[in-house]
């Protein structure tokens, strides 16, 4: 079963630990061809979840697309959670932290419909978020990816612990970054013990630090293509003496496009950050996520 890492999100309303994690279903059943769809009969999910068991099994042309969509599953999820569990409540839902969900995948990457396991609220909102993804395309058209989410709110103490045994993944080397790879070491440092101390004293000083830059990046007119945005994401990695080293600004929810966001507000906000200096972290070469409402409470819109 493999694990998808999920975006711990520190929003500057205050510290925001999500514990979720996401799976693909697991691999481990023969036939590695698809199935072929016999006579009509009664539609059920657990026909559909078995379908994407063995279409993507190991050793397969689906397992190694199923692997190489990772970085868009992963980002569909966040974006996912983050709009719908704070909307919804998890509980009297079962067991939340175990939700499964079939995707229907289209020849040319559109996600044609997606399936849950159970019905509420909080599960048709999560569809209707993932129906929206585009993943590159299909191995074929009617592809079938199964999804195990966790959409409990809920602070596990248990992971907590784990999360801070874990070692620190190897420090990206210099130069340029993917935003899959700074999330993913920001995700790794920030869920340490020394990681979440040192989150819940930096989100308590951010808004007095940058008030004043972001009311000047925020009075900037938004683009068009910015207006549907709840915000952005901004990774950052942060040197011994507290300087910004390096610095992603992200569009939320995150777009298919492959280039980066270009927009006078989020140069803007690049450049604030850009040249932050923030409390020293616990060690050098540390990173964080955080994330900026479009635009924040009180802030100006036009």
């Amino acid at each position: 079963m493999k694990m998808l890492p999920r975006p711990r999100r520190v929003w500057l309303t205050g510290l925001g630990v999500l514990s979720a994690c996401a799976s693909h279903v697991e691999q481990s059943r023969p036939p590695a061809a698809p199935v072929e769809t016999s006579a009509p009969q009664a539609w059920s999910f657990e026909t559909e979840w078995r379908r994407a068991a063995v279409e993507s099994a190991p050793g397969s042309p689906a397992a190694a697309w199923e692997l190489d969509a990772n970085p868009t599953t992963e980002r569909a999820y966040g974006t996912a959670f983050d709009s719908c569990v704070p909307q919804h409540d998890s509980g009297g839902q079962g067991d939340a932290s175990r939700q499964r969900f079939v995707l229907d995948i289209a020849q040319d990457g559109s996600v044609r419909q997606v399936w849950s396991e159970s019905e509420s609220p909080l599960a048709a909102c999560v569809r209707e978020s993932l129906g929206r993804t585009q993943y590159a395309p299909a191995p074929y058209d009617g592809y079938r990816l199964g999804l195990i989410l966790d959409l409990d709110d809920a602070i596990d103490l248990s992971e907590t612990s784990i999360l801070a045994q874990l070692p620190r993944l190897p420090r990206p080397a210099p130069g340029p970054i993917t935003s899959y790879d700074a999330t993913r070491t920001a995700i790794r440092d920030m869920g340490t013990l020394e990681g979440q101390t040192y989150m819940e004293m930096l989100t308590s000083t951010f808004g007095e630090l940058f008030s004043s830059g972001l009311m000047k990046c925020m009075t900037i007119p938004p683009l068009e293509s910015e207006r549907s945005l709840r915000g952005y994401s901004l990774i950052i990695e942060i040197a011994a003496d507290g300087a910004s080293r390096r610095l992603l600004v992200e569009p939320n929810p995150e777009t298919p496009a492959s280039e980066p966001l270009q927009s006078p507000r989020a140069d803007c906000l690049h450049d604030v950050f850009d040249h932050a200096r923030l409390a020293a972290p616990p060690w050098d070469g540390f990173w964080v996520q955080m994330g900026l409402d479009n635009p924040p409470p009180g802030f100006p819109t036009k």
